[in-house]
């Protein structure tokens, strides 16, 4: 893979920003958000091929096209500390209310997987990418003008 130039590592890097920031926001907007961490997760680092954005496994869990599908037993510890980063108002233990959650979602699935919105991922990159080839395309032709610009024979 060639070596990105700054200018294309810097308009990746913007993309990969904004990207992750229309994520959070779909995030907040559909209610899938409690204490922050998965927005906190999303990172936009450098690395020897270019910008990646990285984030928490469970990010897979919360794009449209997923969900978590039913199996297993979700951990106890994160879905009590769903329950209170979430406010929710219980009867009984927390342990109670977290082991009957996690029995839901591992006969079921997660709303997400049933069927309600999660985080539109494919929209987002689409947008951005479109975007921000239109940047590329605009700077790679002021690049290849140049050259006739500087001798006036256009």
């Amino acid at each position: 893979m060639p070596k990105l130039s700054k200018e294309d590592n810097a308009i990746l890097k913007d993309l990969l920003e904004d990207i992750k920031t229309d994520m959070i926001s779909q995030q907040n907007a559909l209610g899938i958000r409690a204490s922050g961490a998965s927005a906190d997760s999303l990172q936009v680092s450098d690395s020897s091929k270019g910008p990646t954005l990285t984030g928490a496994h469970y990010w897979a869990f919360l794009f449209d096209d997923t969900g978590r599908g039913p199996g297993g037993f979700p951990p106890i510890d994160l879905i009590k500390d769903w329950i209170f980063d979430k406010g929710l108002s219980i009867s009984g233990t927390i342990e109670q209310a977290a082991f009957l959650i996690g029995r839901k979602i591992a006969d079921e699935g997660t709303g997400i997987y049933q069927g309600k919105p999660g985080v539109k991922i494919q929209e987002i990159i689409t947008e951005h990418l479109i975007a921000a080839s239109g940047r590329i395309a605009r700077r790679k032709v002021r690049k290849i003008l140049e050259p006739f610009r500087k001798n006036k024979t256009l």
